[in-house]
């Protein structure tokens, strides 16, 4: 069976790292409703849905992507590029153990899971502000490919998932490369 390891969303979500649009105040009810409506949906969809109990002083927890990259035969453990948000993959790995080997991105090398694209066994990882060249290169032994400095924060932000097939990159983005 699927398992998806989930995380509740933070009593400190207003804190959260914002650096690529205007911060406005965030409802916090609504918030929590849209994540319960996605574990709900992973479970309808068959995955046994494992929900961590929030991380109060980390505001940006709930998304458990960024600090583990999760593939066939391994998990990677990853030092995240932005400091403040360092202390979430320690319960994360905890939580992922039991499913898969753990490998660890250490300092200097940073690397963010949004930094990362997976379609099929292809990888591919993008240079930017929270991934480094260090963290790709300790990354690199799970055959990837490097990605150029984007002009917007995370790569992922400009893909998007379509069911059953690969990530769809927007042509303006592939423009940019």
């Amino acid at each position: 069976m699927l398992t998806a390891i989930t995380r509740k969303v933070s009593s400190s979500l207003p804190n959260c790292e914002l650096n690529f649009i205007e911060r406005k105040p965030i409802d916090m009810e609504r918030a929590r409703a849209q994540h319960h409506a996605y574990e709900s949906l992973l479970e309808k969809l068959g995955a046994n849905v494992n929900s961590l109990p929030e991380e109060r002083d980390l505001p940006d927890s709930m998304f458990v992507e960024d600090p583990a990259i999760v593939l066939d035969e391994v998990a990677v453990i990853c030092t995240l590029g932005t400091e403040t948000r360092r202390k979430e993959a320690a319960s994360l790995a905890a939580a992922i153990e039991p499913y898969r080997k753990l490998a660890h991105v250490k300092l200097p090398g940073m690397l963010e899971g949004g930094d990362v694209l997976r379609v099929g066994k292809k990888i591919f990882v993008g240079l930017t502000q929270r991934s480094n060249a260090e963290g790709i290169r300790q990354f690199d032994g799970r055959a990837c490919d490097r990605l150029p400095p984007p002009e917007i924060r995370r790569y992922l932000s400009w893909t998007k998932h379509a069911p059953r097939q690969p990530r769809v990159v927007s042509m303006e983005a592939i423009r940019r490369l």
